[in-house]
């Protein structure tokens, strides 16, 4: 999804002339747009004497089925078979069906694909299928034997998406022949596998835990292995408004919590064009032990969508397999609503170290004295290179600590906090004039703490804990101040301090 190229080499064989091209691909991450998501692209590449029109979609919840067929016989009465027909694949949009050839010979063309007890796999133009998680994959297959002409299988298949799974069905067929359809759901590094390989494979990359040998110096706090999640986007055909009420839980090895709970006479809104769902219940990390799991359990209050299922735990996750850890994953839940689902994008961490988090406005001047403060603004976590790398990990892989609207802010008023008089002799009391005001001499500071929708994230024990702060802080008809600033926190560092006019942001870290 960052920066896709196409180019094109492409040489006539009689007159031997060339057409060469490129173009970049667009994606819906660089429109901004993520409820327009799985949008079908049509472009021209130009070249000397030729034009090549080229359809293409940048799948934003995509899982990968790695799609393999066989041809079995119980009694081969020749030692090969030649087969012609089509094989294709297709699923749905929310709009429109797409359809992907995978396999096509006419009974005119001279090309062959022959089949043989001893290798039975049919050769595919193409064998993985990029399917939007909320759709399916529905394969259809018709295979004619070239030497009688004689149908051998017309059929389909249709295979549920998954985030990591396999599945194989067997077609009966015609003249002792049967047709073993095979779908390996898998995630983008393990596409180049030839097959996957079982759990207790010596070729996989098992690694030993090692949960003291990370340690804060001068701290007890140490790293571990936890599994994080970022963020849950809820995606629908229309994306109109949602009231959503339910829950959604993680468990680990200690219990299970919810990261999300409201029930029916306290729904959610989840504004017209709005796609994100506030995780507000993540105030620990979640230790992997021998299990974790994500549960999603939620409904409109007027039915427009009910969301239902879970994120399993992986076994190669929870046994180590080197590649699956320290990865940016997406796990689909799908609607019982044709097109709606969540989102979950989660990590494991192999070494991590827990960080809660605390964010004070401190207010000064004389003019922060009384009224009602209004802060607005976003305060999001990343991840150093685990989530900077790409405009889609900054977008979907991040913690959001703090987000509200300039129409809906967090306010806090005055009186509910001590004020500090900072004076240039604090054993004097502060001089009152006749209004009983203070004097411009004194200097005022009131620290408001803002209320996080989470207060924990877990970090990687190489990386850094990067918080972009974007906030406007004031106190209507007296002032208004907006900071923005990136953190780079260290691992270990406890706190920063972004200076401003009448207005600082302090950010404390506790680390364990």
């Amino acid at each position: 999804m960052e920066s896709p190229k196409l180019s094109i080499n492409l040489r006539d064989k009689v007159t031997g002339e060339k057409f060469v091209g490129s173009a970049e691909l667009s994606t819906t991450i660089k429109s901004k747009k993520p409820q327009q998501f799985e949008q079908i692209e049509t472009i021209t590449v130009c070249g000397s004497s030729f034009s090549a029109h080229v359809k293409y979609m940048a799948v934003t919840f995509g899982v990968f089925a790695s799609v393999k067929f066989e041809l079995f016989r119980q009694k081969w009465e020749e030692e090969q078979v030649e087969v012609y027909g089509t094989i294709y694949a297709e699923y749905s949009l929310l709009s429109e069906k797409v359809r992907i050839n995978l396999f096509k010979i006419d009974k005119e063309s001279d090309d062959s694909e022959w089949v043989t007890p001893e290798s039975p796999i049919i050769s595919l133009a193409r064998s993985v299928v990029a399917v939007p998680g909320y759709s399916y994959l529905k394969i259809y297959f018709n295979l004619v034997n070239r030497a009688d002409d004689h149908l051998i299988v017309q059929d389909n298949c249709v295979f549920e998406t998954s985030n990591y799974a396999g599945y194989w069905e067997i077609i009966p067929c015609k003249n002792d022949f049967s047709f073993k359809v095979s779908v390996d759901w898998r995630h983008p590094f393990m596409l180049d596998d030839d097959e996957i390989s079982p759990f207790w494979s010596s070729s996989s990359h098992w690694l030993e835990r090692e949960t003291f040998s990370h340690r804060l110096p001068n701290s007890s706090a140490h790293a571990q292995t936890v599994l994080e999640v970022f963020s849950m986007f809820i995606g629908r055909p229309n994306n109109e408004q949602l009231q959503l009420y339910g829950m959604i839980n993680v468990s680990d090895c200690r219990g299970t919590y919810n990261i999300f709970k409201r029930d029916k006479f306290d729904p959610y809104v989840l504004p017209c064009g709005s796609n994100w769902l506030p995780l507000e219940g993540l105030n620990h990390v979640f230790i992997l032990g021998d299990y974790f799991s994500l549960s999603v359990d939620l409904d409109d209050i007027e039915n427009k969508v009910s969301i239902k299922g879970s994120v399993p735990a992986c076994y190669r996750m929870m046994q180590l397999e080197e590649r699956w850890l320290d990865r940016l994953f997406c796990s689909i839940v799908k609607g019982i609503n044709y097109g709606s689902f969540a989102a979950v994008h989660h990590s494991v961490f192999l070494y991590a170290f827990k960080a809660r988090l605390k964010v004070h406005v401190l207010f000064k001047g004389e003019q922060s004295s009384s009224g009602c403060s209004r802060i607005y603004g976003s305060i999001i976590c990343y991840y150093g290179d685990y989530g900077c790398q790409t405009d889609y990990a900054r977008l979907y892989h991040n913690s959001v600590l703090f987000q509200r609207s300039e129409e809906n802010p967090y306010e806090e008023s005055f009186k509910n906090f001590e004020v500090e008089q900072l004076l240039k002799n604090p054993y004097e009391k502060p001089f009152q004039n006749v209004e009983g005001e203070l004097s411009e001499e004194d200097t005022y500071e009131k620290k408001v703490e803002v209320e996080l929708s989470r207060s924990v994230v877990a970090v990687p024990n190489d990386s850094v804990l990067q918080i972009e702060v974007d906030l406007t802080c004031c106190i209507p008809t007296r002032f208004r101040r907006h900071l923005k600033k990136m953190l780079d926190i260290q691992i270990g560092k406890e706190r920063e301090v972004i200076q401003g006019d009448q207005v600082e942001v302090i950010v404390d870290v506790q680390w364990s």
